[in-house]
């Protein structure tokens, strides 16, 4: 046997060069014709009792630290851990709210985000629909939404999704810069909830700013995981009438959710 490699061709090729012996020696390959790779052909397969064990003593150990392995850019290595199962399909029927989302647990009570003549809501059901918020508002928000919370530690203000009940669809800010704060003055548009891994992604990811009795006040923590000293939050205009709003970084004000369910 020879090494046809980038040839692909029986002429030229490379073939083995030998060492002398009787030690070991590293072997190279050479275009200059010296010698085959001499393999056996198969032999019929012999039982357990039959076969002679090397004994471990003469077995040969290689040093890791004299191995250079070259992997191809072209192949792909599988990770240590392996990857969490991810669903980006509504949790439940439109219309209806589920007890968790992922592992994230339902955290307020579900019901329109209104905070005396405020309003927050959607224009739509369908994914991509974008947010409004107005204060002066005649009609009250009519789009049921809640607060799902992920496990947090003991002490840490709570994170998680804000799920639009009416259309099974989370709240997600689009990304307006690559470098941060990545979503100042973007949009919140409806789309499929990431629920992937143990904390939402940085589109998804909002954080509890406070509370009352009668609400509970949101804003989107973006890329800013566990960090409460930045935020971005939601700009009202003036109404009467729905404008799609964007939020800013330490710009704006709460979203008013339900309070939290003892």
């Amino acid at each position: 046997m020879v090494f046809f490699g980038d040839t692909i061709s029986t002429d030229p090729f490379y073939s083995i060069n030998y060492g002398d012996g009787p030690s070991l020696s590293v072997a190279t390959l050479s275009t200059v014709i010296d010698d085959c790779i001499y393999l056996l052909f198969p032999e019929e397969p012999q039982s357990s009792s039959s076969v002679e064990q090397v004994p471990s003593s003469t077995q040969v150990a290689i040093p890791s630290s004299t191995v250079e392995i070259l992997i191809s850019s072209t192949v792909a290595i599988p990770s240590a851990t392996p990857s969490i199962p991810c669903s980006q399909a509504a949790p439940a029927p439109p219309g209806s709210t589920p007890a968790t989302l992922g592992n994230a647990a339902l955290f307020t009570n579900p019901q329109p985000a209104t905070y005396y003549d405020t309003a927050f809501g959607f224009l739509g059901v369908s994914e991509g629909s974008l947010a409004y918020a107005i204060y002066d508002a005649i009609a009250p928000a009519q789009d049921k939404l809640a607060f799902y919370a992920v496990p947090t530690s003991p002490g840490d203000a709570p994170q998680g999704y804000i799920y639009h009940i009416d259309s099974g669809l989370c709240a997600t800010g689009n990304r307006t810069s690559d470098t941060t704060p990545v979503f100042q003055h973007a949009h919140l548009t409806l789309q499929k909830c990431n629920v992937c891994g143990d904390q939402p992604q940085p589109e998804q990811l909002f954080g509890i700013f406070g509370s009352d009795p009668g609400y509970t006040c949101a804003v989107l923590l973006g890329e800013y995981l566990n960090n409460y000293q930045n935020y971005y939050a939601v700009d009202y205009n003036a109404g009467p009438d729905p404008v799609v709003t964007t939020v800013g970084h330490f710009e704006g004000s709460c979203l008013f959710l339900g309070p939290a369910i003892v």
